[in-house]
């Protein structure tokens, strides 16, 4: 069900929608569950940003409660235009220290119609991405990149 953004801002809805997402998923025969999120836009540094940080953490709590023999992943979707500001990607981030993590992230970049799938293969962004996976890796978590095309042998490499 679609979320108002002030709806997005309580905790408890937060929980709520991905309790929901992980149950279904758990009573399927999956070996994993992924989490939801929502795209983080423009900047790390944001109410996106904010909100987005609180479905990872609810993704960690709520997949040990609900499937705790299986695999859970915390989706982190966001723009390439995101990637771009390094210093902003770092702080986000170094904020990744959670007390219930998931085991890893399942990373989305995003862009806006077709003309924006291009800007995705800029140096900067490829830059972004490939700076991403390497903090989440070393953190130890697991990554998997969805949609990375052409730019996957780039992102298994870091």
């Amino acid at each position: 069900m679609p979320r108002r953004y002030d709806q997005l801002l309580r905790e408890s809805e937060v929980i709520e929608d991905v309790s929901k997402v992980l149950e279904c998923e758990a009573a399927l025969p999956l070996t994993a569950l992924i989490g939801p999120n929502i795209i983080i836009g423009r900047s790390f540094d944001s109410a996106e940003a904010a909100i987005a940080m609180n479905f990872v953490r609810a993704t960690g709590v709520q997949g040990r409660k609900i499937a705790p023999e299986k695999r859970i992943y915390a989706t982190l979707a966001v723009s390439g235009e995101a990637l771009t500001n390094t210093e902003e990607l770092l702080r986000f981030l170094n904020l990744i220290v959670l007390e219930t993590p998931p085991d890893g992230f399942y990373v989305l970049v995003a862009a806006g119609n077709a003309e924006a799938r291009a800007d995705l293969f800029k140096a900067e962004v490829i830059a972004g991405w490939m700076f991403l996976n390497h903090v989440l890796s070393v953190k130890g978590f697991l990554v998997i990149n969805g949609f990375s095309d052409l730019l996957t042998p780039f992102l298994a490499h870091v």
